[in-house]
Formats: structure tokens, sequence, C-alpha cells
């Protein structure tokens, strides 16, 4: 029945109204998962121990408020673990002087805030959830970035293209399914000087693999398990330092890297 209702529901809203529906439920369901299963409190534990500064990673050295550890499962972001198959990119990426990061689907800012911080570029940061928001701001502000950060609430298919126009980005997504409405054919024309890093959802991959391909070498890669053994400081977590590791994801979760051709060919 909730299925069927999300079905018409989606036809029925207008496509920003459908996202921050799909955005809110989203976070409303993990939080409920986080707190059901025990994962919220290693947070607290994790962060008293070692403390609200990421320890490792592209963004090392990037501190957290403490709101935002306490409502989401934030022991990876603090770790420096958080989504490691995209280490190497997102290293890559902060030593090339874009003319824009954006970052749809920002939640508490750990992307956002990471360029900000740690990158040459300007960053741009939307997400549906107002609530988010507000958190990414507060992480701005406790980085001294808040001046590198422009916030705003939702993003179309004409933000996108607007902000990305003959210009070179790099752009990241995290949003609940709407990559396929986001990255339609037009977009992805005027990205063709861009970099595009997408978390997949549902069935959008040969959608997009499809529209990418014309005009980016694309990669894809897959979300794989974490050992607790190669960090020390999960220790303070005893018999709970696998589960605190851990992220999550569905079995075979993807991301598609679409990176430019235009640079690509370049001597």
């Amino acid at each position: 029945m909730k299925s069927a209702l999300a079905r018409i529901a989606k036809h029925a809203l207008p496509a920003k109204h459908w996202a921050y529906v799909q955005s809110m439920r989203a976070r409303n369901n993990q939080l409920r998962w986080l707190k059901k299963h025990g994962v919220l409190d290693l947070a607290e534990r994790f962060s008293n121990s070692n403390g609200s500064t990421v320890l490792h990673g592209p963004f090392a050295g990037m501190k957290y408020p403490i709101e935002s550890i306490l409502s989401r499962h934030s022991v990876p972001m603090l770790l420096g673990s958080y989504e490691l198959e995209l280490h190497p990119i997102i290293s890559a990426a902060l030593k090339v002087k874009y003319h824009l990061i954006v970052d749809v689907g920002s939640a508490e800012g750990y992307y956002a805030v990471g360029f900000a911080l740690n990158g040459k570029s300007p960053v741009v940061t939307f997400d549906a959830d107002r609530r988010e928001l507000k958190l990414c701001q507060k992480m701005a502000r406790l980085n001294k970035v808040d001046n590198r950060i422009t916030l705003r609430p939702w993003c179309s298919p004409e933000a996108l293209r607007d902000l990305a126009a003959n210009a070179r980005c790099f752009i990241l997504s995290d949003c609940e399914g709407y990559e396929t409405t986001l990255f339609d054919e037009a977009t992805v024309e005027v990205l063709k000087a861009s970099d595009v890093l997408i978390e997949i959802h549902g069935d959008a991959y040969e959608f997009l693999l499809e529209r990418f391909s014309k005009t980016h070498v694309v990669r894809t890669l897959t979300a794989s398990l974490r050992s607790a053994g190669n960090y020390p400081e999960l220790a303070c977590l005893d018999e709970d330092a696998n589960r605190a590791i851990a992220e999550y994801r569905p079995l075979g979760q993807r991301w598609m890297y679409a990176s430019s051709r235009v640079w690509a060919d370049r001597p």
C-alpha cells in the first residue's frame, strides 16, 4: 500500500515537492532506524573519546558541531572513513581550481564544508531539508569558511545548468533518486566541461550511463566492507567497533564518476 501511494504521489506532485518529500522521508526513516539499533549512541561514545574533529581522509582537521554528531551515524565521518571508495576522486578534485563545487543533497555539510576548507574553489550547496541546511551553515561557521559557501534549498535542472554553463565545475549528487530528473539530457550537455560524482539510487544507473557516456569518461565505484582493525581510534567502542564503522548501505551500492572528456583530451 505504501509503495502504491508513493507511486501516485510521485506523479501527482511537482518534481520539487516530490524530491522534498523523499528527502524528508529518507532522513526521518534513517534516524528512526539508527535510534532503534543503538547506532546514535556510538557517535556520542566515539566523540567523547576522540573529539569532534575529522581524524583521517581528505577532510582531516574539519570540525563537527555536536548537534550534527548526535543526529546521524557520524562515526565514519569523524573517523574519516566515510565513503572511502571516493577518496581518490575527492583528493584529486581538492587540488583543482574549479569554477564551482556544487553539492546537491549536502545534508549537514560533510562535502560542502570539506571542499570549502581544504579545496581551491567556492562552494554552492543544495538541500531540500532546511534542517540540514542550518546544520551545514553551523559547520561552515565553526570551520570559518561560511564566506566560501552559498546555501540554497532546491536544485532544479535549470538551476544546475545556470551554475555550470560554460564553466568547469565539480558536481556531487546524493539526492535520493531525483538524479534521473536532475541530470536530464539538456543538463548533461551543459555539464560537458564539468566532472560529476553521483550516488546512484534505484534504477538510475542505466539512464545516467547512457546520457553521460556521450560527453564523459564514466567510472563505476561499488561500496565495500570496512575493517575496524584499520582504525585504532575505534578501540574505545570495544565489541561495537565494527557496527560503528559500517555505513549500512544497500548491497551493491554504486557511485558513478563522469569525468569530462574536454579535459581528458587535452595535453
